[in-house]
């Protein structure tokens, strides 16, 4: 059972009825405080300001949500404000080791009518409800308005995961992570960021180097250069939405690349 599939499942539950008054969110704090230690990816995403911005009205973006979110095409349930996706990313295989969505909505789902659509069950972790998603996916209460899907998980993990976000630790998100956290709450609906800081060793880099033909050609200092690039702290893309888009990619080192 995919976490697409358990957010599918909290569409068709708002369908049904169960849409409650919109809220104000200043910031992404209520989300970023429950993201698990030790991600090294996010992206954060204001739903809400990406339906509402100029292009998203002129191309009726929120009319597309709902069908769009049906067919698997989008990862947010109609009725989002923010959502933020974290994950531990395996960067030597390339693969999450972990995966988190944790999201604010407009509505609150029915636990129980999830489990019971998806074939899951109903479970009680920490204090607080959840719905046991066949497949390793959980999907955490933590407020009224706001839900955790975690996968793949164990009940154990969920219980861990759980008493961290009690714990109210502000520090679970390393500083690149929480730099790119600032940058969205200053208002762009899109920040992806990777923590890119202690990946590749200067010996590493410097082999690499060594054997590329177009480095050979500069003559540069090749130790100067791995040491200039191993210091690499992470990249990240931004993108705002007005009446068209536009990103930005931002590589950041720790030394300056001369």
């Amino acid at each position: 059972m995919s976490v697409v599939r358990a957010l599918r499942a909290f569409a068709l539950i708002g369908v049904c009825g169960l849409l409650i008054t919109s809220r104000a969110f200043g910031d992404y704090d209520s989300l970023v405080r429950r993201i698990p230690e030790n991600a090294n990816c996010i992206v954060l995403v204001d739903v809400d300001g990406l339906l509402n911005s100029p292009l998203g009205k002129k191309e009726n973006w929120r009319d597309k949500h709902e069908s769009e979110f049906e067919a698997g095409l989008v990862i947010a349930p109609p009725q989002t404000e923010k959502i933020v996706l974290a994950s531990h990313l395996d960067l030597a295989q390339v693969h999450p080791q972990w995966q988190t969505s944790i999201m604010d909505l407009k509505y609150k789902p029915n636990l129980a009518k999830l489990a019971t659509r998806v074939k899951g069950s109903l479970d009680s972790i920490g204090g607080l409800n959840v719905a046991v998603i066949p497949g390793g996916t959980f999907v955490v209460q933590f407020s009224e308005n706001t839900f955790g899907i975690g996968t793949p998980a164990n009940r154990q993990s969920v219980g861990r995961w759980i008493n961290e976000t009690k714990a109210a630790k502000n520090d679970n998100l390393s500083p690149y992570l929480e730099e790119a956290v600032k940058f969205a709450e200053r208002g762009a609906p899109i920040i992806m960021a990777l923590d890119l800081e202690h990946v590749f060793s200067e010996s590493y880099i410097a082999n690499r180097l060594a054997d590329s033909e177009t480095i050979k050609t500069l003559k540069v200092d090749v130790n100067a250069m791995a040491k200039q690039l191993a210091s690499i702290r992470g990249v990240s893309l931004g993108i705002t939405v007005g009446e068209k888009r536009f990103g930005k990619i931002k590589v950041d080192f720790g030394e300056e690349l001369t």
